[in-house]
């Protein structure tokens, strides 16, 4: 497996899953100087593993899977190149979680977490209809 050769087993070099992602160059970078932002964009190393974490999250786009559903909202929202650093981040910090923990991968958290999101976007939408004086309905798809 290329992934274990280039990183290995032991993650004790990595003391948190930031430190791996920023390792991968799987996160942005800024240069600021004098509270003046300079450049802003993904950092330049060329990283192995990282390219097959990117290489993972872009082969997503037509999976079923929840992390296909992410890398289809991220595309809407940030546009390809992004949205591909992003979803490769998230496999990078689940697989540093798995290794690091030596658990199982488990998407009954995914179950959870996508809830949660629906609930937060409900209750978005609740505020911003009451701000617009606008009552909300739930529509019944069944019956259609």
């Amino acid at each position: 497996m290329p992934l274990f050769s280039e990183v290995g087993r032991d993650m004790s070099s990595w003391p948190t899953a930031a430190h791996f992602v920023s390792w991968l160059a799987l996160c942005p970078d800024n240069d600021i100087s004098g509270g003046k932002l300079l450049w802003r964009g993904a950092r330049r190393i060329k990283n192995r593993a990282g390219h097959l974490f990117r290489l993972a999250a872009f082969s997503l786009h037509h999976s079923l899977t929840p992390l296909g559903n992410y890398l289809r909202r991220m595309k809407a929202k940030l546009g390809p190149q992004a949205a591909t650093m992003a979803t490769a981040h998230k496999i990078a910090v689940i697989f540093y979680t798995m290794v690091k923990n030596q658990v199982e991968y488990d998407e009954t958290l995914w179950a959870t977490r996508d809830a949660q999101r629906e609930k937060r976007l409900e209750a978005k939408l609740k505020r911003q209809a009451k701000q617009l004086a606008t009552n909300l309905s739930p529509s019944n798809p069944k019956a259609a």
